[in-house]
């Protein structure tokens, strides 16, 4: 439904230490108009300037994507970067 919803929005509610030199980014994620609480591991830099990775999974169903259930998978993988 992209013409309803054409963005995806995520608002960071805190960044905690995590990992293997990585930081966890937890926040509300908005797709379709639903928004839901994730935590994703992200690594940061700041060489030449502010930049952030993150590669994790979601459960597309949980907002509302439902097209295709039973022949596409629920989890999908998504990548955020932020900077170069």
């Amino acid at each position: 439904d992209v013409k309803e919803h054409p963005t995806a929005k995520f608002e960071t509610t805190t960044i905690e230490e995590g990992t293997d030199g990585k930081v966890n980014v937890s926040g509300n994620l908005t797709l379709l108009g639903v928004t839901k609480p994730i935590t994703m591991p992200a690594t940061v830099s700041t060489d030449g300037g502010l930049k952030l990775k993150a590669e994790f999974s979601i459960d597309r169903t949980e907002f509302g994507m439902t097209f295709g259930e039973g022949k596409v998978e629920k989890m999908v993988a998504m990548t955020v970067t932020v900077g170069g």
